[in-house]
């Protein structure tokens, strides 16, 4: 497959055929909506598998890939069990404007779900490129994969244990880095 070109319908019927198996799996009880995404949209996934990047942004807008979407959440619908018993489960943290954190919260009541299921809904769908804004300057926060040890850094593991049980201390307690520097509360 050279360059992105227009989707066959043999790379159609093999992410049909992708997805049923992955589906069959659920219906006998041995997969789980987890093990369907990884199936269709991971990253060693059906869709990656059988389409090039530009073939799959232009898979993305249509008729079959939102029937995937639709299966996926029938089976996210059904499927109660724990997230970690599919596979492991990493967390992200994300700042967001207190606006957007409330409109989060009033999506998520208006539609009868939890913050982490409407939150999980929201990351399933692609974004579309036009609506991803450039990014400038330098990418903060932590990049991506095991983090590498800062060079001339004699820091002990022990010591790292430590600062990062600090870190988690202060989640717990509902407090930024600022306030845990300075000792403010959350209220002031």
């Amino acid at each position: 497959m050279e360059g992105s070109g227009e989707i066959t319908l043999e790379q159609r019927q093999a992410i049909a055929v992708d997805a049923m198996q992955a589906e069959q799996a659920d219906s006998y009880g041995c997969g789980s909506w987890v093990q369907f995404y990884r199936s269709i949209f991971g990253r060693d996934g059906s869709l990656a598998r059988h389409l090039q990047p530009g073939q799959r942004r232009d898979y993305q807008t249509g008729g079959d890939y939102a029937e995937l979407h639709e299966r996926l959440a029938h089976l996210r619908s059904v499927d109660n069990r724990k997230l970690a018993s599919a596979e492991t489960v990493d967390m992200i943290t994300i700042r967001v404007p207190r606006s957007m954190h409330d409109a989060l919260i009033d999506e998520a009541k208006a539609a009868g779900v939890s913050m982490q299921n409407l939150c999980i809904t929201k990351l399933v769908v692609p974004a579309h490129d036009r609506f991803i804004p450039e990014q400038r300057g330098k990418i903060r926060g932590r990049s991506f994969g095991p983090q590498p040890k800062e060079s001339g850094s004699e820091e002990s593991e022990q010591e790292a244990a430590g600062r990062d049980d600090g870190c988690r201390a202060n989640a717990v307690a509902g407090r930024s880095g600022w306030q845990a520097e300075t000792g403010a509360t959350a209220a002031g």
